[in-house]
C-alpha cells in the first residue's frame, strides 16, 4: 500500500463544509461532536444515547 497523498484542488479545499475547526472539535470531544452533528437532525423520538455501538 501507498504513502501517496493526493490532496485537492485549491479552489474545492476552499468550499469544503469539513474545516480543521471542525476536525479539532470531534477530536476534543468526539461523543458530543456527533450528538451536535445528530441534532442537527428531526428526529421522531430524541436519543438517548450517541454512537450506541
Amino acid at each position: 500500500m501507498s504513502n501517496s497523498a493526493y490532496p485537492p484542488p485549491a479552489d474545492f479545499a476552499a468550499n469544503a463544509n469539513a474545516t480543521s475547526a471542525l476536525y479539532d472539535e470531534a477530536e476534543h470531544d468526539r461523543l458530543a461532536f456527533w450528538a451536535t452533528q445528530a441534532n442537527r437532525l428531526s428526529w421522531q423520538a430524541p436519543f438517548d444515547e450517541v454512537l450506541d455501538w
